[in-house]
C-alpha cells in the first residue's frame, strides 16, 4: 500500500533537503521497520504513524549514549531560545532555520548546544543535525546533516 511518503515530504515539509533520497540501496523504497512504514533518505527517515507522516527521531537514535552538557536555564529572547525539556538552546541562524522550516513539529528539540568542528558549526536535534558551512553560498549555508545515510551505515545496509 503506497503511502506517498515522498510526495508528502515535498508538499508538507517543503524542505529541499528531505527529498535527497539515499541511493545505492533498497531502503529508499518504503518498507516496514519495527511495525512502522518508513522510508530512508540521505538526511531523514520518514515514518507513517497515527495516520500522518513525520520525521523519525534519528538525531535521538544516533546520539544515544552521547553526553551533551546541559546549560543553566535562562529567559528566552528573540534570538536565543532555551528549551527546558532538554536543557539546551537554539540561537542565531540555527534558530531562524528551525523556526522557518517547521520548528518543533518537524525537527524536535535541540539535544546539544551548537559546536564547531573543522570550520563548520553543528547542532543535534531530536530529528536532525543542523550544519552551517561557511564555504557554501550564503542562502544555502545551513543544511541538514546526512543522518539518514549514517543510520543506514550503522545498520550495515550501506557501506
Amino acid at each position: 500500500d503506497e503511502l506517498g511518503l515522498v510526495v508528502w515530504s515535498e508538499a508538507a515539509l517543503g524542505l529541499r533537503t528531505t527529498v535527497d533520497q539515499c541511493t545505492d540501496h533498497d531502503a529508499s523504497e518504503e518498507f516496514v521497520e519495527n511495525g512502522i512504514p518508513v522510508q530512508y533518505f540521505e538526511r531523514v527517515r520518514l515514518e507513517y504513524r497515527d495516520g500522518r507522516v513525520q520525521l523519525g527521531l534519528l538525531g535521538t537514535e544516533l546520539t544515544e549514549g552521547t553526553f551533551f552538557r546541559t546549560i543553566p536555564f535562562f529567559p528566552s529572547e528573540d534570538d536565543n531560545v532555551y528549551f527546558g525539556a532538554t536543557g539546551h538552546s537554539l540561537s542565531g541562524p540555527f534558530l531562524d532555520f528551525w523556526g522557518e522550516n517547521g520548528a518543533e513539529a518537524v525537527f524536535g528539540y535541540p539535544l546539544s548546544q551548537s559546536f564547531k568542528e573543522d570550520g563548520s558549526e553543528y547542532q543535534w536535534l531530536e530529528r536532525a543535525r543542523f550544519e552551517w558551512h561557511p564555504y557554501l553560498p550564503e542562502d544555502q549555508r545551513i543544511v541538514l546533516g546526512n543522518i539518514g545515510t549514517e543510520a543506514l551505515k550503522r545498520r550495515g545496509w550501506l557501506r
